[in-house]
């Protein structure tokens, strides 16, 4: 919409100064603008992983209705999920992945 008004303003400024310093006001009027909703779309796009962490067979159980499915594996294992936080702090989840393995996991030490 801003270069709208923008390119409309251009094709109606005639060559007089009075036409010039209307669409210089205009210009900065936009761009004064523009920061602004751009600072709001980039605070809906800073998303981060959060840690889901294991939880007990009774409760995956609970969750399941007794059957032993995907979402128990999931539910017992934990999960990643990288979450994104709109403006108004509505939580949405973007992706999911298991919770990554640090080296030594199943391991012996010495």
């Amino acid at each position: 919409m801003t270069r709208a008004l923008i390119l409309g303003l251009m094709m109606h400024a005639g060559a007089a100064s009075a036409g010039a310093e209307q669409l210089t006001e205009a210009f900065r009027g936009a761009m004064l603008e523009a920061p602004g909703k751009l600072v709001q779309g980039a605070k809906t796009m800073t998303a981060s992983w959060e840690t889901v962490p294991p939880r007990e067979v009774a409760e995956c159980m609970k969750e399941t209705k007794g059957v032993i499915n995907a979402q128990f594996v999931r539910c017992r294992n934990g999960r990643q999920e990288l979450v994104n936080y709109t403006v108004s702090g509505k939580r949405e989840v973007l992706s999911e992945r298991a919770i990554p393995n640090h080296g030594n996991a199943g391991r012996a030490v010495r």
